[in-house]
């Protein structure tokens, strides 16, 4: 408390200068590279998981900064997303001696087996510090709600659909839950509608398709969204949880 804190992009020089405490974006992480005259001793780093591809220019910026600065702290739920060998540069940043191995290096030795895990295992146990949920004493517990809706209109396309002996028993199947997924979307319009203004929603999709009918749909409405698929870049998803998390209107 009383301290100056700044945020990069935000402060103006001076502002920036008498603040003991930087708060910056991914985005802008370049102009404290760039700007030799700072003195930091500790750098924090929030989401790292977002740093897990070595070439992207935040991850690059982030890295020589670490350069700089003594004590590095990497704060993520999920360390590890799908590979071994997305922790290498985390590693990396934070100075453990196993990141500063090469990439082919690092996977030779510490991934692709149950032996290499294991090794990757002892070697980060006394450098990730892991807390679960028991140490949150006060966070609320989630809510489930199971609706069932029934389509007012629609439902002949499913039925046509089901009647479809030409149709071999997969596809059909797929066909019958794509057609079902589309048939709640006026249901969940319903729902968004009567929600407060300022409350946000996460609808989870099992079909592209329905994704692309949704965005529609509520882009009609006039209500802002954005979407994120598997097919989307590293930079694409970025934009939209940004813009989600940002703007009042991108609900």
């Amino acid at each position: 408390p009383g301290q100056g804190v700044a945020q990069v992009g935000e402060a103006s020089p001076f502002d920036l200068t008498a603040a003991r405490w930087h708060v910056c974006t991914y985005e802008r992480l370049g102009r404290l590279v760039r700007d030799a005259s700072l003195r930091y001793a500790v750098m924090v780093v929030d989401e790292a998981h977002y740093l897990k591809e070595h070439e992207v220019n935040r991850t690059r910026n982030t890295f020589l900064l670490s350069q700089k600065i003594e004590r590095r702290f990497l704060l993520t739920g999920t360390p590890v997303l799908n590979r071994e060998s997305e922790i290498h540069t985390l590693l990396r940043i934070s100075g453990h001696p196993i990141g500063l191995l090469p990439l082919p290096e690092f996977k030779d030795q510490y991934t692709g087996s149950v032996e290499a895990r294991k090794r990757l295992g002892e070697q980060v146990a006394t450098w990730m510090l892991r807390r679960k949920k028991d140490v949150l004493k006060n966070l609320p517990g989630k809510t489930y709600e199971v609706v069932y809706c029934e389509p007012p209109h629609g439902m002949e396309r499913y039925r046509t659909l089901l009647a479809d002996a030409s149709l071999p028993a997969l596809p059909k199947i797929t066909a019958l839950r794509q057609c079902l997924e589309s048939l709640k979307i006026d249901y969940l319009l319903e729902r968004i509608r009567d929600l407060d203004q300022d409350d946000k929603v996460l609808v989870f999709c099992e079909y592209v398709a329905s994704v692309d009918e949704l965005v529609a749909t509520l882009t009609a409405e006039g209500i802002g969204c954005v979407s994120i698929t598997g097919s989307d870049s590293t930079g694409k998803r970025q934009k939209a949880v940004d813009r989600f998390q940002s703007e009042a209107d991108v609900r």
